[in-house]
């Protein structure tokens, strides 16, 4: 990843995401997190920065665009401020990520759970609910 992205090469104007497994801003190996946020300030194109590998779901705002990591589909990691390793892991639900590019809105992205939840249940109103 140490050369721009193609799909955010020189001259490339249509929207594009860049993914890698690891988040810069999380423990990122592969690359200095201010080259590879060099990278990205440079394509504005570049509407979302997808990883994975964290085993817990992150957002964050870097290099100008939203970065998500994926939540896991089979353990999380412990959500822990702090940062004490080892990180401890839990069965939090299962879940993923899923991404729809429409001209109107551009990328809008969903958490949709693996695991089936109970219900489909109506919202009900008062009938004196304002807007009823």
């Amino acid at each position: 990843m140490a050369k721009t992205p193609q799909a955010a090469g020189p001259g490339k104007t249509r929207p594009n995401v860049t993914a890698a497994a690891s988040a810069p801003f999380a423990n990122a190996a592969w690359m200095a997190p201010s080259e590879f946020e060099a990278v990205i300030r440079r394509h504005p194109h570049v509407v979302r920065f997808f990883a994975g590998h964290h085993q817990r779901p992150i957002q964050a705002l870097f290099a100008g665009t939203l970065a998500m990591v994926a939540p896991s589909v089979a353990h999380q990691v412990v959500l822990d401020l702090v940062d004490r390793p080892p990180a401890p892991f839990n069965f939090e639900p299962a879940a993923f990520h899923l991404h729809l590019w429409t001209e109107g809105a551009g990328l809008i992205s969903h958490t949709a759970y693996v695991e089936k939840a109970a219900g489909r249940y109506p919202f009900l109103r008062d009938a004196d609910y304002p807007g009823a």
